[in-house]
């Protein structure tokens, strides 16, 4: 009974096309390397008490980074690079 019950699982991941099991893989890790950087990005923001300063170039290739994150509807998450 049990050996039917394993054949199938593995009859149902089959099914599954390849390109949909590695998408949900590569979703799960990028997740968590997105907590983990947020996560990191929060205590170190907290070490320094001045505020940041960025040189030209350091805002340009933000503003990059933001515009290919607004494509995407990520825009939420650009707060570093916005003018007071």
């Amino acid at each position: 009974m049990e050996n039917t019950a394993n054949q199938t699982t593995a009859n149902k991941w089959l099914n599954v096309p390849i390109i949909a099991i590695i998408t949900r893989l590569l979703c799960r890790e990028l997740t968590l390397q997105n907590e983990y950087l947020r996560t990191e990005n929060k205590i170190l923001k907290s070490k320094i008490k001045k505020r940041l300063s960025f040189t030209d170039d350091e805002r340009k290739i933000l503003v990059e980074a933001a515009i290919s994150m607004k494509e995407i509807g990520c825009s939420r998450f650009v707060s570093i690079i916005m003018r007071d």
